[in-house]
């Protein structure tokens, strides 16, 4: 990767952790939140490939996302950022990923740059970032598999 691109991702990177820490820092666990926390805690004590609440199995949503967001509640202080860590994680890569997809689709540095500025700026991506659902994990995977097909460097 090229000086200018490292400048480019490293700005944007500033930029997402300014938009998402403090709503990921001081907002209380509001709405589906609750309810995926109970999920998550739940998964940490029997895991199962269908996820359970209050003990009852539900299928609102696949269990790979309360595998995957479980790890954060181990930590030692759980709040509502540790809960919401893995979508600040799987967001940060977006990002990266995205930035990359569109440089390699044709788009010059300044306007995958500016393109990124507008995305990582919008309300629609800081709220599903700072919060404690599906949506990052999700367009990470996409984004993800979106670059794997457009980087011509992998075999």
């Amino acid at each position: 990767m090229e000086q200018p691109d490292k400048r480019n991702i490293a700005i944007l990177l500033v930029l997402y952790c300014l938009t998402r820490l403090p709503p990921m820092l001081a907002i209380p666990l509001i709405q589906d939140e609750s309810l995926y926390s109970i999920m998550i805690e739940e998964q940490l004590r029997a895991p199962t490939l269908i996820p359970a609440f209050l003990g009852h199995p539900v299928s609102w949503k696949p269990f790979l996302f309360f595998w995957a967001y479980a790890p954060a509640a181990l930590w030692p202080q759980v709040s509502e950022a540790a809960y919401r860590f893995p979508s600040f994680i799987f967001g940060l890569g977006t990002v990266v990923l995205l930035y990359l997809l569109l440089k390699n689709s044709g788009m010059s540095r300044n306007v995958a740059a500016l393109s990124m500025v507008l995305f990582t700026s919008s309300f629609l991506t800081i709220y599903p970032n700072s919060m404690l659902l599906t949506d990052s994990m999700a367009f990470f995977f996409i984004t993800a598999s979106l670059w794997l097909y457009s980087e011509e460097s992998l075999p």
